[in-house]
């Protein structure tokens, strides 16, 4: 099955922002990234200057799928505290969201998305157990029960483990990605998703990036 991808365009700029309450972090980034999913479908070498657009999304007649970068949780409502401070220190924060459009159940499996990068970055998103981790490691809170409660605040917003998507249905979640590493420097990547199976059959998923590094 061939999957037609839409014209994409995404600029996803990571900014610090200033938080309070737990659990708190112990280093602060000391750069940003700009990951830009180029439109592959300009034949024309147009205008690389021009407006960018918030989604890429790939379709075909049994699901729709689409990707939305977080730059900021501005304006929203309830967002967890955790999900907040991860945006801050320049985790990678997308927005996947699969539309089943047809009789069959989708199956999303997550652990075999990708982010590929620079010479060696190669970064997956983060299930629960790793979030557990990630926390334990970057939280200066003391206790257990503070980091499993600021944990417990975002279960059920991200993709973890296989996402299933029943015939009608739409499901929106959140893919966490650890920030880039320091030595990633400008140039090409991709964003690679694989294991997004329609009933019995598999589709794969590659977006071409572009990285645009800003040390502080």
């Amino acid at each position: 099955m061939r999957v037609k991808t839409t014209a994409i365009l995404i600029l996803l700029t990571f900014m610090g922002v200033t938080l309070s309450g737990c659990p708190s972090f112990k280093r602060e980034p000391n750069s940003y990234y700009h990951l830009t999913i180029l439109d592959t479908t300009n034949k024309d070498g147009g205008d690389k200057d021009s407006p960018t657009i918030q989604t890429a999304t790939v379709k075909n007649d049994l699901m729709r799928a689409s990707i939305r970068p977080v730059v900021s949780f501005d304006g929203e409502k309830n967002v967890p505290l955790l999900l907040r401070q991860l945006l801050a220190l320049q985790f990678l924060i997308l927005e996947f969201t699969i539309e089943n459009s047809s009789q069959k159940l989708i199956i999303y499996n997550p652990s075999h998305t990708a982010i590929l990068a620079g010479k060696m970055d190669y970064k997956k998103p983060l299930d629960y157990a790793k979030l557990y981790f990630t926390v334990r490691d970057i939280s200066e809170e003391d206790t257990e029960n503070a980091r499993m409660r600021a944990l417990r605040t975002i279960k059920g917003t991200f993709h973890d483990l296989n996402t299933r998507v029943n015939p009608g249905e739409t499901v929106s979640k959140y893919l966490i990605f650890k920030p880039l590493d320091q030595d990633t420097l400008s140039g090409n990547a991709i964003l690679r998703m694989q294991e997004l199976y329609v009933g019995t059959e598999a589709l794969a998923i590659t977006f071409p990036l572009e990285v645009t590094h800003t040390p502080l």
